[in-house]
This record gives structure tokens, sequence and C-alpha cells, in this order.
């Protein structure tokens, strides 16, 4: 079975030396995972973020139709919770508050 990269979501912060970012996370919504799960989509996670591969023939097209408009929302999660402390980040937090990512041309 053959497969193509689709895209990339890497997190890299300045506080690292190769700016790979080990202390957040990226995990697809639940109504991403859904998605993700429709279309034969695999997430491969790394170590400051994800790729998502598609199993493709022999003419490297996705098994299944991928729409102009099909949408992709992940959250960003803190594994450390002493980043906070050398990040420059604004991180505000609130109550009943997350941070989301997606490929809208808005976010």
């Amino acid at each position: 079975m053959l497969y193509k990269q689709l895209f990339e979501l890497s997190i890299i912060h300045d506080y690292y030396r190769d700016e790979v970012c080990p202390d957040l996370s990226v995990e697809p919504t639940p109504e991403c995972r859904r998605v993700l799960r429709g279309h034969r989509l695999i997430v491969k996670n790394k170590v400051n973020g994800l790729v998502v591969i598609a199993p493709v023939d022999s003419e490297q097209k996705p098994w299944v139709y991928l729409a102009d408009n099909l949408r992709f929302t992940f959250i960003l999660k803190i594994k450390n919770q002493d980043f906070i402390d050398f990040t420059d980040i604004d991180w505000k937090p609130v109550d009943n508050v997350s941070y989301h990512f997606s490929n809208e041309n808005n976010n």
C-alpha cells in the first residue's frame, strides 16, 4: 500500500536550541478524528507536532476523495506545566477556553 503526506504541523519555539518544542502536543478534535477516519487518513505523532498521511493509488491520488473545503481542527495541549515560566507567549489561562487551530483561512 502506498501513502502520501498530506500535511504536517510542527511546533517550533525559540527557547530550544533546535527550536523543536517537546513541551506541547497537537491532537485532533473529536470531530477531526471522525473526518480523518472517514477519509482513511492516518495521524503520525512527532516530538513537536504531527503528520497526516493518506493511502494513495498508483497515480498518487488519495483513495478517498478530499474536498477542497475539508476541515481539520486540532487542540494544542501543554505537556510540561513549567512551559509557561520560560515562554514569551502571552498565555492567559481562562476557564473553559481552548485554543483551536485549523486549515481555514481565518486561523
